[in-house]
C-alpha cells in the first residue's frame, strides 16, 4: 500500500471547493479555501476550511440494465444511479468571517452559481446550520471564527457489465406440433 502524501478530494468534494474559493472571491480576492484537518501548514488569515461530514442515500436507487450497443444485444451493462445528501462543514477564519460566512450561506442561490454546481452534477440545497460565531481567544489574542453547515445533493453510478445470451437451442412442442429454436 502507498501511503498518500496529499488528500484527494471526491469528485462532489472538489466542486464544492471550486464554488465556494468562487464565491470567496467576490468577499475579497486571495482567500484560500483548503480542506480542514490536513497535515500542511494553514495559510495565513483569512481562510477558509472545507470538511465532508455525512454522505447517505436518498431513497434506494434506480437499477437498469441496459444495451448500450444500441441494438445487438450482445453486451449488456448493469446500471445502478444513486442520489446522495450530504453535508459539509465549513469554517471561516479571519476578521472579515462573518461577511464570508454569510456569503457562503447565500450565493449557492445565484443563478450563476446553481448552473456551475449544475455542470459539476452537484445541488447545494441549504443551510443546514448556521452561521454560527465560534471565535476563541487565545492570549488574549482574538480569533474570528464563523462556521455553518451545508447540504448538497449529487449522483452517483456504479456499473458492471454482464453480458447476455449468445446462442439458444431448444426443441420441444406446442401442442401436438414440434417446435425447434435455433438462436443465433
Amino acid at each position: 500500500m502507498t501511503a498518500r502524501t496529499q488528500y484527494e478530494p471526491e469528485p462532489w468534494e472538489a466542486a464544492i471547493q471550486a464554488w465556494l474559493q468562487a464565491a470567496m472571491d467576490k468577499v475579497g480576492s486571495g482567500i484560500p479555501v483548503i480542506y480542514a484537518n490536513q497535515s500542511a501548514p494553514r495559510p495565513a488569515w483569512p481562510y477558509v476550511t472545507l470538511q465532508p461530514v455525512s454522505v447517505v442515500d436518498v431513497g434506494q436507487g434506480e437499477r437498469a440494465l441496459v444495451d448500450e450497443a444500441g441494438g445487438a444485444p450482445t453486451d449488456y451493462e448493469y446500471r445502478v444511479d444513486q442520489i446522495k445528501r450530504g453535508s459539509v462543514s465549513v469554517k471561516c477564519f479571519g476578521f472579515d468571517a462573518r461577511n464570508m460566512a454569510q456569503t457562503a450561506s447565500m450565493d449557492f442561490k445565484l443563478p450563476s452559481s446553481v448552473e456551475t454546481n449544475r455542470a459539476a452534477g452537484l445541488s447545494i440545497i441549504g443551510v443546514d446550520g448556521g452561521p454560527n460565531d465560534v471565535s476563541v481567544l487565545e492570549d488574549e489574542q482574538p480569533y474570528r471564527v464563523m462556521q455553518l453547515d451545508l447540504a448538497f445533493l449529487f449522483s452517483l453510478r456504479l456499473t458492471e457489465d454482464v453480458g447476455s445470451i449468445q446462442e439458444i437451442h431448444a426443441d420441444g412442442t406446442v401442442g401436438e406440433a414440434p417446435v425447434k429454436v435455433d438462436y443465433p
